[in-house]
């Protein structure tokens, strides 16, 4: 990954003109980590917050 043998050689990105990367920091900041969220309604008292 690092030297540059695993890369891709066809990606075809023009065939997918709507879609445009981003970084996961920006993933996460936006309504993206609903994704990993777990629903209030799931939460058990005893439960949450855990202590270390």
């Amino acid at each position: 990954m690092f030297d540059g043998t695993a890369s891709l050689r066809d990606v075809r990105n023009a065939d997918y003109p709507d879609v445009t990367p981003t970084s996961v920091a920006a993933y996460l900041a936006g309504p993206g980590a609903a994704h990993f969220a777990i629903p209030e309604t799931n939460w058990r008292q005893d439960e949450w917050p855990t202590a270390v």
